[in-house]
C-alpha cells in the first residue's frame, strides 16, 4: 500500500491534469510524508478480520470505538509510535503542519470500504472539491480529499499494480 501511495502521489505530479490542478495536493508540503505515513500505518495491529466480524463476536474493539474500529485501533497504534518513538520529528511535523493527524485520521479512515456511510463521505467530498469553484472550497477540504482518494485507491487496488522497479 506504501508503495502505492507513493507511486499515485508521483504520477500526479506527473499529470497535473485539470482535476489535479483544482485540488490542493500542492498546497501542502506535507502530504506526500501524510500520504505515505498513512499508508504505512492504515493496517497496523489489524486482526484479519473484517470489521462486521468484531460486531458478531462482540470484540472489545467494538466497544472502545463507535465504527470502523480496525482503522482506528491502526490510528492510535500508529500515531502513538510516531509520537512516542520519535518526539523530535513529530514534534517539528505537529509544528509545521498543524492538520497532520487530522489528514491522517481522514486517510486512514477512507480505507474502511466496507462503511457506505464513509465512503459516500469521502466520494461528496472528492466530488465537491473538483466541481466547485476554487473559491468555494478551502485548501484543507482539497488536500483531504485527495489524500483519502489516495489512500483508497492504493489500499483497494495495491494487489493488482505493477511496478516497474
Amino acid at each position: 500500500v506504501v508503495l502505492s501511495a507513493s507511486f499515485l502521489v508521483k504520477e500526479y505530479h506527473k499529470t497535473k491534469d485539470e482535476i489535479g490542478s483544482k485540488t490542493g495536493i500542492d498546497s501542502n508540503p506535507f502530504v506526500r510524508f501524510i500520504t505515505v505515513f498513512s499508508a504505512l500505518i492504515h493496517d497496523v495491529g489489524h486482526l484479519g478480520m473484517p470489521n462486521a466480524q468484531l460486531v458478531d463476536d462482540k470484540h472489545c474493539l467494538t466497544k472502545v470505538y463507535r465504527n470502523s474500529f480496525l482503522e482506528r485501533q491502526s490510528l492510535q497504534i500508529g500515531l502513538g509510535i510516531f509520537i512516542e518513538d520519535f518526539p523530535d520529528l513529530s514534534t517539528m511535523v505537529l509544528r509545521m503542519c498543524p492538520e497532520f493527524v487530522h489528514l491522517v485520521t481522514s486517510a486512514v479512515l477512507a480505507t474502511d470500504v466496507s462503511s457506505q456511510e464513509r465512503q459516500k463521505e469521502i466520494k461528496d467530498r472528492f466530488e465537491r472539491v473538483t466541481t466547485t469553484p476554487d473559491g468555494n472550497v478551502s485548501e484543507f477540504e482539497k488536500t483531504q480529499a485527495v489524500v483519502e482518494q489516495i489512500l483508497l485507491l492504493a489500499d483497494v487496488g495495491h494487489c493488482t499494480q505493477g511496478y516497474d522497479i
